[in-house]
């Protein structure tokens, strides 16, 4: 998995999209009790994500996303920014986020842990009126000048195949965010299915909210003993009791400056389920992405580097050199041969005069 991952990233990212097969019915089967025996790898991948008893029938073709230790394996995946396009993906396309903010986007450092794939949108009243929605979130993003939109806005994308719920009874209100133009009225190549939670401004529980939980005590590293050949041996590690509770409890163990930027991105009141309703155990802020120790799923840090198609990157519509008339490319033509004879009768008759 590690050598597929890294190789399509690397060499089978792209802008072209004529280079990307879109997904098919023979890759998305839909699964049903009866079929376990046809698909076992997909049945074995689903059953990790939803537990014992799937949704059957599931049809693959419907999911929106999909975690690296799927079935599938990509020839090719789409890279695609806020940007410019000539035309819209067809749906089906696998996609992750292109090298415009490769390091730090959310719609590309989701990578640590699947890409997406383009579907049709809902209704926006359909999102608002789900109990529960299934989506996937990345952050803290550590960017200057970068914020999700307020204080009590949180971002997700909605991600059917993260087998990861919000309940939207949470949420004060639910924006559904589908733009299908940049703000220079050009064509985005993959429209995002954001969803925008506006968390109520007065704690719906009784009593203020939990204090965050204090940082664990600093333990100086144990002193490294010499041995009579010059060599050092390490001690084992120590462990730390108090650290372990705070990362089995989803508390940060990061170091202070992250841990306050993660406290706010991922609030004490903003919870997670399973699909059978179980809370989820969240590793967010370990991880640094939607993820629970519940729903033990492979994650990788995000720091990959860029894929070499970045040189191949199509140029934006309205940024290419504009064609001029043949009438003045013919009089810049004569223009130019003019002044070459000019230049040659003016040096020919200075040296006739020496």
């Amino acid at each position: 998995m590690e050598a597929y991952r890294s190789r399509l990233l690397s060499s089978g990212a792209t802008y072209t999209l004529s280079a990307v097969p879109t997904l098919t019915r023979e890759q998305l089967p839909v699964l049903n009790a009866s079929n376990e025996a046809e698909f076992p790898d997909w049945h074995t991948y689903i059953r990790q994500l939803y537990g014992s008893r799937p949704p059957y029938p599931l049809d693959l073709s419907t999911l929106t996303w999909f975690y690296w230790f799927s079935p599938l394996r990509l020839s090719a995946i789409f890279l695609c920014d806020i940007s410019d396009s000539p035309t819209e993906a067809p749906f089906g396309t696998p996609w992750t986020g292109g090298v415009d903010a490769w390091h730090w986007g959310p719609e590309h450092v989701v990578r640590r842990a699947g890409f997406f794939v383009h579907r049709p949108p809902w209704a926006a009243s359909s999102y608002q009126q789900s109990p529960r929605i299934e989506v996937m979130r990345v952050g803290p993003i550590e960017q200057p000048g970068f914020a999700e939109g307020g204080s009590d806005a949180l971002w997700f994308f909605h991600a059917i195949g993260s087998g990861i719920y919000v309940p939207t009874s949470v949420f004060s209100k639910l924006v559904v965010r589908y733009a299908r133009r940049t703000s220079g009225r050009g064509l985005i190549a993959v429209p995002r299915i954001e969803l925008v939670g506006h968390l109520p401004r007065v704690w719906p529980r009784a009593g203020p909210p939990p204090p965050p939980p204090r940082p664990a005590p600093h333990r100086r590293a144990a002193p490294l003993r010499k041995l009579t050949l010059g060599l050092q041996r390490s001690q084992p590690s120590v462990p730390d009791p108090a650290r372990a509770a705070r990362a089995r409890s989803g508390a940060c163990v990061a170091p202070p400056p992250y841990c306050a930027s993660a406290e706010q991105f991922w609030p004490a009141m903003l919870r997670f389920e399973l699909f059978d309703g179980r809370a989820c155990e969240s590793t967010a802020k370990q991880k640094r992405i939607l993820s629970c120790a519940n729903l033990p799923v492979p994650t990788w840090p995000g720091v990959d580097p860029m894929p070499h198609a970045r040189k191949l990157r199509p140029r934006r519509p309205g940024k290419q050199a504009a064609s001029l008339p043949l009438s003045l490319r013919l009089a810049v033509v004569a223009g130019a041969a003019a002044v070459v004879l000019y230049v040659a009768w003016a040096v020919y008759g200075l040296s006739s005069v020496d």
